[in-house]
């Protein structure tokens, strides 16, 4: 303590004798604060802090200097940690010494000077929270911004060393005059990490460049679901609030679901339609096509309820069970697009057909609401509703046609497919509260890893009769070790999540490969292909970081968020030269850098608990992790909920994001409240 006292007593000598008593009296000011966190800042670090008060810029301006400030608050977990990581790393702070006038603010003592450094770190494309830091020119203006970071450049981006460095020229560019250059210095800053900004034009360019405004979907060919892309368009909509985007999801799903890409007799989506305007269906029906429909259709339909959705989700999950399901309890992979009469013969009809089979009068009515595609398939008019007095009419045809030849069934179980069936499984349960679709995709994702099994033990590609084949890949494993997290969600069952992270590791060991730092395959001796191009379902680099995403915020895993760090970073320049066949990236980089963990506190036999939890599951946020706990100590110590308490001892939760945590919240009301705030772009944390 003395020598730190004559260290300060020093300092305040040398300002004495280059510029005035005054500034001495606003160097040593830090020291007479009431405020425990600016009392702790100053004496646990070597720099020589100023605090924020009216005569701050006129000081910064006589001495020529840009302004440094840090704002945090005492029990603020991340904001210490940036302290004894970088505030007291020597060569930072011989920068803010020498280059800076270095300023700390409390920010529950001085809240409004909090409030606006918080506004103008948005317009800089920050994100809130704290620690937050900003550097201002000498007249006051803020010209960057930056959070928690650590000292050095690592797999999240630039450490605070970098950024300090790029601050100082983005001062000298804005005070004379250029500040199109600051702009260009963060996009060179940002090369190789994530950036809150890219990702947001990433998604625009999709919406610009790439999506049908005439039909929705994507392209002016042929048209698949392409889900990566409109759930990343979806998540961008519900994070922004930008009503085109949100608008053009709806506006697509509505389309399809209206169109021959659904069977309108027996539910279920065929695979793609060989034209933009979704009228020429090719009629494979696949496992994996109706287990993204349906997940999408959900995440959809709980925010933007609709009953042309709800019901679409509900025959395609019919379809499935009555046409695909096996005796083992698996499903199969597909229905052949041909039967004994041909291609799509058993879906056709025309006009001759519906007048023998219903009458003429009745097949009117049903043309009325009704038309044939020129493939002879059913579908809706353009602006006709449906109409439940029809469906005796659509059964009588049903009924005819399942006395035809049927396709073939492919009766293989595919691991990945069955796995994102599982997932999509729990996924619509959750939002239409059919706790029997719940408990099927639980039990699903829990029969793969039994019944997927080889003899060695390792998991296989897919299951045929009682035999085993092949050996799962990434894709299989990342897709049934985020099922297992579905499941684990909804049970808070520990065996759930402790084979979702044996998944990861056998994953990681069978396709990562650390020099590309990428998922991929090895399709011969010593060649690696890394997996980032979307293709029917996204891109198994992608499905494998968000597995280990997933992990790494549930469990706080290092090598999971180093590994989920190189796969996202190895996305970033094919995404940015074709954002539409690598979108399943944009999924991926939100749940690494933009996951909200939310933390309950209760006891299984807590009725306030059972509440929260619901809320969270019912909320249609995809980029969420959920976990019940009666003690948050038995969080990793990084986690920003950890030591983390109950309110007036009542069931309470935490929604975090990154490394700030909100308010505490006792109701679902003030839950459903902070899980929208911290949705917002940029990360609108409001606590730490």
């Amino acid at each position: 303590m003395w020598t730190r006292g004559w260290h300060r007593l020093m300092a305040v000598a040398v300002v004495l004798l280059s510029a005035g008593e005054a500034l001495a009296h606003r160097l040593a000011q830090v020291w007479d604060e009431a405020s425990p966190y600016l009392r702790r800042t100053a004496e646990r670090t070597p720099v020589d802090w100023w605090v924020w008060d009216q005569d701050l810029f006129a000081s910064a301006r006589r001495l020529g200097r840009p302004v440094f400030v840090t704002v945090g608050y005492a029990a603020c977990y991340w904001c210490h940690r940036f302290e004894r990581e970088s505030l007291v790393d020597p060569a930072i702070t011989e920068l803010l010494q020498q280059r800076f006038l270095p300023v700390v603010v409390d920010r529950e003592a001085q809240p409004e000077v909090d409030d606006w450094l918080q506004q103008e770190a948005v317009r800089l494309g920050a994100p809130r929270g704290w620690p937050l830091q900003l550097v201002l020119t000498p007249a006051g203006e803020p010209v960057y911004a930056f959070g928690y970071v650590p000292p050095r450049r690592g797999p999240f981006g630039p450490g605070t060393r970098e950024h300090l460095e790029a601050a100082l020229e983005a001062v000298t560019a804005a005070v004379a005059g250029r500040a199109p250059q600051v702009e260009e210095l963060r996009r060179r800053l940002g090369a190789g990490a994530f950036d809150w900004r890219f990702w947001q034009a990433t998604v625009r360019r999709l919406l610009e460049e790439e999506a049908d405004p005439f039909y929705g979907g994507f392209g002016d060919a042929a048209k698949r679901l392409r889900a990566p892309a409109l759930e990343a368009i979806w998540r961008y909509a519900l994070r922004s609030g930008d009503q085109e985007a949100r608008d053009f999801v709806v506006f697509t799903l509505r389309m399809a679901a209206r169109s021959p890409a659904f069977d309108h007799l027996e539910g279920g989506f065929f695979r793609y339609l060989r034209d933009p305007a979704w009228r020429r269906p090719h009629f494979e029906k696949m496992l994996y096509t109706q287990a993204q429909w349906v997940r999408l259709l959900a995440l959809v339909q709980a925010r933007a309820p609709a009953p042309l959705f709800a019901d679409r989700i509900r025959r395609t999950i019919d379809f499935v069970e009555r046409h695909l399901r096996l005796p083992s309890g698996l499903y199969a992979g597909s229905l052949d697009a041909e039967s004994p009469g041909g291609e799509g013969a058993y879906y056709r009809w025309d006009e001759t057909d519906l007048r023998t089979i219903l009458g003429e009068q009745a097949a009117a009515r049903l043309l009325a609401v009704y038309a044939l595609d020129p493939r002879g398939v059913l579908h809706l008019r353009e602006e006709a509703a449906e109409d439940a007095s029809l469906r005796p009419l659509l059964r009588r045809l049903l009924e005819a046609r399942q006395r035809r030849p049927p396709p073939p069934r492919d009766d293989k179980a595919v691991l990945a497919w069955n796995a994102l069936w599982a997932e999509a499984l729990i996924t619509a349960g959750l939002v239409l509260d059919e706790a029997a679709w719940r408990e099927r995709g639980t039990r699903l994702a829990r029969r793969l890893s039994t019944l997927l099994r080889r003899e060695d033990g390792a998991f296989g590609r897919y299951r045929l009769g009682a035999r085993v084949f092949g050996r799962a890949d990434v894709e299989d494993l990342a897709a049934l070790g985020l099922a297992r997290i579905a499941a684990f969600e909804l049970t808070l069952d520990p065996a759930d999540l402790a084979s979702a992270r044996q998944l990861a590791t056998a994953m990681v060991a069978h396709g990562f490969d650390p020099a590309w730092g990428a998922f991929g395959r090895r399709p011969a001796p010593g060649r690696f292909v890394p997996a980032l191009r979307d293709g029917e379902t996204m891109a198994a680099n992608a499905r494998g970081a968000m597995l280990l995403a997933r992990l790494f915020h549930l469990t706080g895993g290092e090598q999971h968020r180093r590994q989920a760090a190189a796969a996202v970073a190895a996305a970033l320049e094919p995404l940015r030269r074709a954002p539409l066949t690598h979108a399943s990236h944009l999924l991926a980089f939100e749940e690494f850098h933009g996951m909200l963990q939310v933390v309950v506190i209760g006891r299984p036999d807590e009725p306030a608990a059972t509440r929260l939890l619901a809320t969270v599951r019912r909320s249609g946020i995809p980029a969420r992790v959920l976990q019940r706990l009666a003690d948050t100590s038995a969080l990793p110590p990084d986690h920003p909920a950890y030591g983390k308490t109950r309110v007036d001892g009542q069931a309470t939760a935490y929604v975090c994001s990154g490394p700030i945590c909100s308010l505490p919240v006792t109701t679902p009301a003030d839950l459903v409240a902070q899980l929208r705030a911290f949705l917002r772009l940029p990360q609108a944390q409001d606590s730490g």
